[in-house]
C-alpha cells in the first residue's frame, strides 16, 4: 500500500512499504534505472527485492517516489 505524501499540479511524492506498490513494480523501476545515468545490476528491481527478501525480517521498507503526469521519475530508498 502506498501513502500519498505530497501532490502538485502535475506532481505526486508517495511511501510505498512494498516492492509491489504502485506506482512501483518490476516495469516501472527498470525503465527508470535504463533512463538513469547509474546502471548497476544492484540498483535493479530484481536485485533489490531477492535483497530484501534475504534481510527484512524485522524491519521496515521505506520507499519514497515521485510521479510526474502518472509516470515514475525517481525513487529513494
Amino acid at each position: 500500500m502506498s501513502e500519498l505524501l505530497l501532490a502538485g499540479r502535475d506532481t505526486q511524492a508517495r511511501l510505498c512499504q512494498n516492492l509491489q506498490d504502485t506506482p512501483l513494480g518490476r516495469a516501472a523501476w527498470n525503465k527508470l534505472l535504463a533512463e538513469s545515468e547509474t546502471r548497476s545490476i544492484f540498483l535493479t528491481w530484481q536485485w533489490l527485492a531477492t535483497w530484501w527478501e534475504c534481510f527484512r525480517e524485522g524491519a521496515d521498507l521505506f520507499t519514497f517516489v515521485v510521479e510526474r503526469d502518472g509516470e515514475l521519475v525517481g525513487i529513494a530508498r
